[in-house]
């Protein structure tokens, strides 16, 4: 429900979702958008099913993820070849749970994106074995820009605000 909140509290028109295993995530950003009414939201959710970390498990056509929100736009590549396709558009939410060891990375790239005011969230933020969202939170607490809070529920969600 957080994610669900987040994106509703910030009226968020564009967000991106990267990597979903369970594609638990980018159903709670798009039904928080269709709740809102929002006529041209999207739900971006880049996932170039390459297994690892989280391999999803909703890509058949018939899955429930694909048949009760057919409007989320996947985009099957690794995220630092989808950033580019998504140009000088900005993003009000992202949600970075795609490769684990490219956590960090993610950010570096995607982060540019995210409007003032909005919102970033890395998932499994206490995660060992290769995993550095760890590390970008660390990462990000140090920016002047970002404004961090980190919530200790299981694996770890961290949330970072773009104050700037």
């Amino acid at each position: 429900m957080v994610y669900y909140g987040l994106v509703h509290s910030l009226q968020a028109s564009t967000c991106v979702v990267l990597g979903s295993g369970g594609g638990f995530v980018p159903r709670m950003v798009r039904q928080a958008q269709l709740d809102m009414g929002l006529e041209r939201a999207t739900t971006y959710l880049v996932d170039a099913e390459c297994g690892g970390w989280g391999r999803p498990d909703w890509t058949s056509p018939d899955s429930f993820f694909r048949t009760n929100w057919p409007d989320i736009e996947w985009i099957r590549e690794k995220t630092d070849v989808a950033v580019k396709r998504f140009g000088d558009q900005s993003i009000e939410f992202l949600h970075i749970d795609a490769d684990h060891s490219r956590a960090l990375e993610d950010f570096i790239l995607w982060a540019p994106k995210v409007k003032v005011g909005g919102v970033v969230t890395l998932h499994d933020v206490h995660t060992e074995g290769g995993c550095n969202a760890g590390e970008a939170v660390k990462f990000i607490r140090d920016l002047p820009n970002f404004d961090v809070v980190e919530f200790d529920i299981g694996v770890g969600i961290g949330l970072a605000y773009r104050r700037a």
